[in-house]
């Protein structure tokens, strides 16, 4: 509900909250007579008042209440009459000023309107005029600074202490630009806490509400105080707090307390009449309404109402002076316009044609301003009763779930009632229809309450989190862990809010600036983007089970599934989408191969090295179309070689790099490293023409256990037509030296980035290329820009994290041509967005649910994995001006679109222990051309007869028989071909045979 109206407390004369509430409208029941018995109780009780020193009473006073018969009604006698009367005429002059001043510029900028004359209501001044008093009152009583002159004559006095000391002042400048310049580059993302009130341990909040007076935010509490010495079961005091802030300074904070012995289980803010209405349940089915000042009466006691029954759930509706109470089966109605007289709420009557039952507590209810109506909740029905222009009811719904309903909330933008169950389950409808539309269950315990603000939802609940929806796309966006139960929740303005548990009140903002981009509902643990000459591009993402599923980097839908068919980690996952396989490399290096057609998708076979000195440890694609093989050079020497598929190369533990899939494309293997290669990668080449040749072209990139990285150029050797990997550049570390293994390797164009496991910082070499100036061929200049900002606070994602995982923790590509980032994760749940020369431009503050991250174009958009799905965070969001402009206007030539050959076919599951094996031999892979006849075996043409055990990879190995019956037999014919082949086939022929019944 919205209660804007009741919690703000404004000055302008021409706004209607401020005038005497009307309701002309409305038939409430109360004859004349009980009108003038009201209005004539108000002189009597002038008779009886109360010093105004006397602004608490004692427990003792607070028993003989409780146990009284009499009705104390409330008035004007409990004020101190000469005090107001004073402050009234220090007011009168201002207010008559401030209101002659609003009069003369309304008719400056109306000279030619006719001229109104207002007359206005003795209420109406009185009601205006205690406005002014409790602003007064407030300040001056309890001493609340004026924050803007303590600013100012904090100001003054530093300007005098150093108007003779200019070199200071200089410095002081530039302490505070430094500072300045670092509080710029930090973004919160997420929930962002500004202010705390903290209780010991002794007191907890019992009921909180607040309001606003124009300069700032006043929220009351009702606490509960247990002393140390007194045992638990013995009654507990309280106390009345006030936390006042200042709105452009909430840190500059006031707190006030009051002794307040009234333990409310409601609690009711009016500050437009300077009151708190409170509730508290004293026995069974026997409860209190009680009337208490506001801080600027010090919360005296005023009057007190007896209610014949045990308060569950209270509605105050300001604008049209209603007070609904729900209690046991049963709904109380309340005219709230005699709180004007500073007189208790008359009791109107009983809500009619209710169906709940006499022992059937109503836990909620909630106003449905749109219908003039309210709902009124217990744990089986859900009420909707019109209170205007007739009382009626309009609707009846029956709990659906097979938990009891505790909070129902409308949402009146969308026509949304949402219900909140004991569980932590939600439901949302829609009310016209009373259409069930969603449903979560991202809570585990009791959600305690619901609230919306523009277009989002929050649900707080016993288990500490606070879970947010969007209201437009009905996804959950975001949740955050409290470690605290929350009691309550609300919106103070616009995007500040405040949660409450029992000993503290946080004060808090929310900076959504990531979009839901696909939902996993899992951990991820890599991500990583794939394309194609085509610019068709696929998402891998690893998950928590180190399965695997494709999405679309356009809309985010998941395409296809990747089941970890061997249920062992994975090291790496590579996605061919030229000829729609997917390679997935696991710690014993160990291939299996997947074709994306079918969702999940199939597991074709297994790739293996008989030799673990060849066995692989890394892999890499790569695209010939942009390398030098396609220079004119090249393709008039190789016409025939194919160029449009991308090429797989692999890494070995004895320093090996082997072309393992490239069509027509073959090359012998080369001996790259002394030892085993722990990282193998592809640059990323702008195509940009210029005169540095890795703007134009991409090369390959390798690392191995000495730390030493090597730069290779693919060029073709014309005796044979074969491919070659030419060493370009050799880098080694000269500043900040790691003698731990890389964990990410990459490189922009001629920028090449590096992290090494026991660091929490970029390495970054710039490659310049000298040859221009000394007319020779290769030569090279390398520098390496040192750091310029801070270090991660936590240990940088990456390889370490699962058992050395070879996925980067993040990947830095190119935002564009011109402007080029690097972007780095920790997990402390940050991300760090770093330029060419290794300065820091933006820290991203998010938190430890923070995963992988990518980015997903050239003009900056990162995906990060974050909160169990994937996000997006858009370029405008987080890179600084200058970026913003370079990307604006830069007109990016970068397409990423869907495929539309991806066609999704019913699958056929092969067992893991039947999957054909390939056994890799990087000697006569290319010559024997065994992966193109293996695969045409399992295609079920033919079998072709080999025999290459005279060029095996290990010599000294001898085949056995068990291992010849898990390989392809070298005999053509059907029974000796191996078992699982077999298999294969069987199933395959049996698919197709029942397919076209």
């Amino acid at each position: 509900m919205d209660q804007s109206t009741r919690r703000t407390v404004t000055f302008d004369d021409n706004l209607i909250s401020n005038r005497p509430i009307h309701t002309s409208n409305l038939t409430f029941r109360l004859s004349n007579d009980q009108r003038e018995k009201e209005i004539a109780t108000i002189p009597h009780l002038q008779d009886t008042a109360t010093n105004s020193d006397q602004t608490n009473i004692t427990t003792q006073d607070l028993n003989n209440l409780l146990s009284g018969e009499e009705y104390i009604p409330g008035g004007f006698s409990n004020l101190d009459q000469e005090l107001e009367e004073e402050l009234m005429n220090d007011f009168d002059d201002d207010f008559d000023d401030q209101i002659t001043r609003r009069s003369r510029y309304i008719s400056s900028i109306r000279s030619s309107d006719p001229t109104i004359n207002v007359t206005r209501s003795p209420i109406e001044l009185w009601q205006r005029a205690r406005i002014l008093i409790a602003i007064h009152l407030y300040k001056l009583q309890n001493k609340i600074p004026n924050l803007h002159n303590d600013i100012s004559m904090t100001v003054d006095s530093s300007l005098k202490k150093t108007t003779n000391s200019t070199d200071k002042s200089n410095y002081l400048g530039k302490l505070f630009e430094e500072k300045e310049n670092t509080e710029e580059r930090k973004m919160i993302f997420g929930l962002s806490i500004l202010k705390q009130f903290l209780l010991d341990s002794s007191q907890q909040y019992q009921y909180i509400d607040f309001y606003d007076i124009e300069q700032g935010y006043i929220i009351m509490c009702n606490i509960t105080v247990q002393p140390p010495n007194i045992a638990i079961d013995q009654k507990t005091n309280s106390k009345l707090l006030v936390y006042s802030m200042n709105k452009k300074l909430l840190n500059d904070s006031c707190t006030v307390e009051f002794d307040c012995p009234f333990q409310f289980n409601f609690m009711i803010c009016i500050p437009i009449f300077r009151l708190i209405l409170g509730f508290m349940n004293i026995k069974k089915q026997q409860s209190l309404m009680i009337l208490i000042g506001d801080a600027s009466r010090k919360s005296i006691f005023l009057s007190k109402q007896e209610i014949s029954d045990t308060i569950y759930s209270i509605l105050y509706i300001h604008e049209v002076s209603m007070l609904f109470i729900g209690c046991m089966g049963r709904v109380f109605l309340y005219n709230t316009q005699p709180l004007q007289f500073i007189s208790q709420p008359l009791f109107i009557s009983e809500l009619t044609q209710l169906p709940f039952h006499s022992t059937e507590p109503i836990i909620h209810i909630c106003q449905i301003g749109i219908y003039r109506s309210i709902g009124i909740l217990s744990n089986r029905y859900f009420i909707l009763w019109q209170y205007v222009p007739t009382e009626k009811l309009l609707l009846k719904f029956c709990n659906p779930y097979r938990y009891d309903f505790i909070r129902c909330h409308y949402i009146s933008k969308y026509d949304y009632i949402v219900f909140a169950f004991i569980d932590g389950f939600v439901l949302i409808y829609q009310l016209n229809q009373m259409k069930q539309i969603r449903r979560y269950q991202y809570h585990w315990k009791m959600i305690t309450d619901l609230k919306n603000n523009q277009n989002i939802l929050l649900s707080s609940s016993l288990d500490h989190r606070i879970n947010i929806w969007n209201l437009e796309s009905l996804q959950h966006i975001y949740q955050y862990n409290t470690n605290e139960e929350i009691f309550q929740i609300d919106i103070i303005h616009e995007n500040l809010f405040y949660y409450r548990t029992l000993q503290n009140i946080v004060i808090f903002k929310l900076n959504l600036h990531t979009l839901l981009f696909s939902m996993t509902k899992s951990k991820v643990l890599a991500l990583k983007l794939f394309t194609d000459i085509q610019k068709i591009a696929r998402v891998t993402v690893i998950l928590e089970d180190y399965s695997c599923i494709l999405i679309s980097p356009v809309s985010g839908c998941c395409l296809t599934y990747v089941p970890n068919t061997a249920k062992k980690p994975i090291k790496q996952i590579l996605h061919d989408i030229s000829r729609s396989s997917i390679y997935s490399l696991q710690f014993n290096g160990e291939i299996i191969l997947y074709h994306t057609y079918n969702n999940p998708c199939v597991a074709q076979y297994k790739i293996q090295t008989k030799s673990e000195q060849y066995a692989i440890t890394c892999m890499t694609l790569i695209n010939p179309m942009r390398t030098h093989l396609f220079s004119l050079n090249a393709t008039q020497i190789s016409t025939e070689k194919s160029l449009g598929k991308q090429a797989i190369f692999f890494g070995h533990a004895n320093g090996y790099i082997s072309l393992f899939q490239g069509d027509s494309l073959i090359m012998e293997p080369i001996l790259a490293h002394k030892n085993s290669i722990v990282c193998l990668e592809t640059s990323r080449a702008s195509m940009d023409t210029s005169n540095i040749s890795f703007t134009n072209s991409e090369v390959l990139l390798s690392c191995g256990t000495d730390r030493i990285i090597y730069i290779w150029d693919l060029t073709i050797n014309k005796s044979d037509e074969s491919i070659q990997l030419i060493h370009i550049i050799t880098i080694e570390q000269e500043k900040n030296i790691s003698f731990e293994p890389i964990k990410f390797l990459s490189m922009i164009d001629n920028f090449l980035v590096a992290n090494y496991s026991d660091q929490n910082f970029l390495h970054i070499w710039q490659l310049l290329n000298i040859s221009l100036q000394t007319n020779t061929y290769n030569q090279w200049g390398i520098v390496e820009h040192p750091t310029k900002g801070s270090y991660h606070h936590g240990q940088i994602q990456g390889k370490n994290l699962f058992l050395f995982l070879s996925l980067t923790f993040c990947k830095a590509i190119s935002a564009t041509s011109k402007l080029k980032l690097f972007a780095s994760s920790d997990t402390e749940g940050s991300i760090k967005i770093w330029d060419n020369t290794n300065s820091l431009l933006r820290e991203i503050y998010l938190d430890k649910t923070l995963g992988a991250i990518e980015f997903l174009s050239l003009n900056g958009e990162l995906i990060i994995a974050y909160q169990n799905n994937i996000h997006l965070i858009l370029p405008e969001n987080y890179l600084i001006n200058d970026k913003k402009f370079k990307t604006k206007q830069e007109v990016i030539m970068h397409s990423i679109a869907e495929d539309i050959r991806l066609e999704i076919n019913q699958p056929l599951i092969i067992p893991y222990q039947s999957l054909p094996i390939f056994n890799y031999n990087i000697k006569t892979h290319h010559i024997k051309k065994r992966l193109e006849r293996f695969e045409r075996q399992l295609s079920g043409r033919y079998a072709v007869i080999e025999s290459d055990s005279s060029q095996s990879d290990n010599e000294d190995l001898q085949s056995s028989n068990t291992d010849r019956l898990s390989i392809i037999s070298d005999d053509p014919n059907w029974s000796e071909l191996a078992e699982d082949v077999k298999d294969i086939l069987r199933m395959k022929k049996y698919e197709v045979r029942h397919q076209h019944k």
